[in-house]
């Protein structure tokens, strides 16, 4: 497990070396704490996730595909972004430890 959180911890790093913001980088400390089954932790890290959504930027803007043309995202697409993240939780077995935590429940009946 501690290989793991340091392959997270550089994740992170490297993800906002490459201008992919807070979204990007949040998920592979969220699958750790996931994989622990650590309630609190995924809470903390789905909330940073959702608004992080919010405040998704233009693909041309990020050092990664900056060399791509890409259209300006929709005005839906953060929300659509939380629906697929929080669909994927809703409808996976293993996640039904987070499904009973009151913010899962009021983040899926607010986006789903």
């Amino acid at each position: 497990m501690e290989e793991a959180q340091k392959i997270a911890s550089v994740h992170d790093q490297i993800q906002q070396l490459l201008g992919l913001g807070v979204v990007q980088s949040r998920f592979a400390e969220f699958w750790l704490s996931f994989e622990q089954k650590d309630c609190t932790a995924c809470c903390a890290l789905i909330s940073e996730i959702l608004k992080a959504f919010d405040q998704v930027s233009n693909p041309n803007q990020q050092t990664l595909y900056r060399h791509l043309k890409a259209k300006e995202p929709t005005p839906d697409f953060s929300n659509q972004m939380k629906k697929m993240f929080l669909r994927g939780l809703d409808c996976d077995p293993e996640a039904e430890f987070l499904r009973d935590m009151p913010e899962v429940q009021e983040w899926m009946r607010k986006y789903l």
